[in-house]
């Protein structure tokens, strides 16, 4: 059920919808709460407590920038290339583990893996690397949206560095 022109209309599917560049499916419940999609989930890097260890956090959000609470599944992995987002040449030193949240599946040590957030839709991860790499990124794929990226990483990302 969703609102066109303030009615109520169905809408059913049966082969491919394509929307505009700036369009965006509203779902609303039957009061006309609109359903918090997901837009995005961006990950944020800071110096972790341990020795040489990075902080990832990553937040899903809708597109006001409100969390979303409840498990999501995401994939992130390190890259070396911003432009093409491939997966590091570069292995950390130590472990890419989650703080809380959890890691399903590691796919490459120490460069990618396959997440579900805590209910809350924030998870924590931690990256051990001495070299405390800078010019990498962190990659963060949530289904239905895409892909969103970090800041390149600088050397001050980890702890002592």
């Amino acid at each position: 059920m969703s609102r066109l022109y303030g009615r109520e209309t169905r809408l059913k599917i049966t082969g491919e919808l394509r929307i505009g560049k700036n369009a965006r499916i509203v779902t609303e419940q039957s009061d006309g709460t609109e359903v918090n999609t997901a837009a995005s989930a961006v990950p944020t890097l800071a110096a972790g407590a341990a020795t040489d260890e990075m902080d990832i956090t990553i937040a899903v959000r809708d597109g006001a920038g409100n969390v979303i609470p409840g498990v999501h599944h995401l994939d992130v992995w390190i890259t070396d290339d911003l432009a093409a987002l491939s997966l590091t040449g570069t292995a950390a030193s130590g472990a890419l583990t989650a703080i809380d949240g959890s890691i399903l599946h590691t796919k490459t040590a120490k460069k990618h893996v396959e997440v579900l957030t805590p209910a809350s839709g924030i998870i924590n991860l931690s990256l051990v690397d001495s070299a405390n790499t800078a010019g990498e990124g962190i990659v963060v794929y949530l289904p239905g949206v895409g892909n969103s990226v970090s800041a390149a990483t600088v050397a001050g990302d980890y702890e002592g560095g």
